[in-house]
């Protein structure tokens, strides 16, 4: 009787360790949150500080469309007491966890900001949710829009955590304070250009923050993706367009070799004729290097900044 009892003894015992051990992953008494990207990260982080056990998904240093989670990525987002991504749309692989109480869906967190210049459009004051086109995609690089997801994770960090409810609150006016003032002056700054171009040698995905600014971003096509075959035409027709308008700069995204870049440097220095090479951020992910240092999207913006400024020539 002892021998047939001794199994199930042990698979009590090992019953009540697996459930021990699960209990046990949670280190602290800190909400646990994870994000699909940077940019949730960014935010929570920001807001939260330390009273979050806060992880990003997609690896430092990694690119964010190409991302596709483990099953331990998975099993982690069930377990969160909150799950931020982006879109169901950007991030495709969500859609079994994008409508459960723990989500937050940042691409419905916002209303698009009207746009208070004199070359406004109709169009650019109003935001479709459901025909989604390039620029509402990345949403976020629009400062006034992230601005507003500040607000959106923010009030659900509040109901998860109502102890700290006025640290919260206080963080999330000092990041917006932050944003806000970079955006009025570069807008102001913006506002005094005529007719603002940069010359990009990548995959555009800026368009929301160009709307913005009525920026124009000169780049080799729309659907242009750093692995891309390029094509002898594009390569011409970009190094013509930068010529023609005199740019001395030309704009690569983060986290990629830019070897269109350079391929259009050369060129170009062959016939006397120099460019500088400067990053336009995109705000998808940073480096590894740049998360140990706590580098924020207000910093990104910043650089943007400057080196748009740098490329239209102040």
């Amino acid at each position: 009787m002892k021998r047939k009892l001794l199994p199930l003894l042990l698979l009590v015992i090992a019953l009540i360790s697996g459930c021990t051990n699960t209990i046990d992953k949670k280190t602290s008494d800190k909400p646990v949150v994870v994000a699909s990207s940077f940019i949730g990260y960014d935010l929570v982080s920001n807001i939260a500080k330390d009273l979050v056990d806060v992880s990003n998904m997609t690896p430092w240093g990694s690119e964010l469309h190409n991302f596709e989670p483990t099953t331990k990525d998975m099993v982690n987002i069930e377990e969160a007491d909150l799950f931020v991504f982006l879109s169901e749309e950007l991030e495709t692989w969500t859609s079994s966890s994008a409508n459960k109480s723990q989500s937050l869906n940042l691409s419905k967190m916002y209303t698009l900001a009207k746009h208070d210049h004199e070359h406004e459009t109709e169009n650019e004051s109003e935001h479709d949710h459901e025909g989604h086109d390039h620029a509402s995609l990345h949403f976020w690089t629009d400062p006034t829009t992230y601005i507003q997801l500040i607000d959106a994770v923010c009030d659900r960090l509040v109901q998860l955590d109502s102890t700290h409810k006025d640290t919260y609150e206080t963080n999330a006016a000092a990041y917006k304070q932050e944003i806000l003032g970079l955006h009025e002056d570069f807008e102001q700054y913006m506002d005094s250009q005529t007719n603002p171009t940069i010359f990009f040698a990548g995959h555009n995905a800026m368009d929301a923050f160009a709307d913005r600014y009525h920026l124009d971003i000169v780049s080799l096509n729309e659907e242009y993706t750093p692995d891309a075959d390029l094509t002898a035409k594009q390569l011409e027709t970009l190094t013509s367009e930068i010529v023609k308008h005199e740019a001395k700069t030309v704009f690569t995204e983060e986290l990629v070799e830019p070897r269109v870049a350079n391929l259009i440097k050369d060129n170009l220095q062959q016939e006397d004729y120099t460019v500088n090479i400067l990053e336009l951020h995109g705000y998808h992910n940073i480096a590894k290097e740049q998360a140990k240092k706590g580098v924020r999207y207000v910093d990104l913006f910043k650089q943007n900044i400057e080196n748009i400024k740098q490329a239209l020539g102040d």
